[in-house]
């Protein structure tokens, strides 16, 4: 990727190569600045964020509860969003209490760069 960009005078542009995932946009008063590019790629790097919820109404509300905390820790953790995720529903069981406590796996990768849109 090529952009013209220089420190402000329009007769001086010149063409310089930037790094994938970056682009310059020039403003007459402020000279370059780094602005995001649309282009995400998927990390490479897995994680696993995983939720626990206990519902007193059903196993059903549990797990959706869990799955909540598990896809809001992905979220958090990759600024650019995530990507390849596999959900995965953990146990669900019916506590002494009368209450249902669920688990949930997310399995996942986060787009790269961190500055992607």
């Amino acid at each position: 990727m090529l952009a013209a960009c220089n420190g402000g005078d329009p007769s001086e542009d010149t063409l310089e190569p930037l790094e994938v995932g970056a682009a310059r946009v020039c403003a007459e008063a402020n000279g370059c600045q780094r602005s995001a590019d649309a282009t995400c790629l998927c990390g490479t790097t897995r994680y696993t964020a995983s939720g626990a919820a206990t519902s007193s109404l059903r196993c059903e509300r549990a797990m959706e509860t869990a799955r909540d905390q598990a896809l809001a820790k992905a979220t958090a953790a990759c600024p650019a969003g995530y990507c390849n995720a596999v959900e995965q529903e953990g146990l669900c069981e019916r506590a002494p209490s009368g209450a249902y406590h669920a688990t949930f796996y997310l399995t996942y990768s986060c787009k790269d760069p961190a500055t992607c849109l």
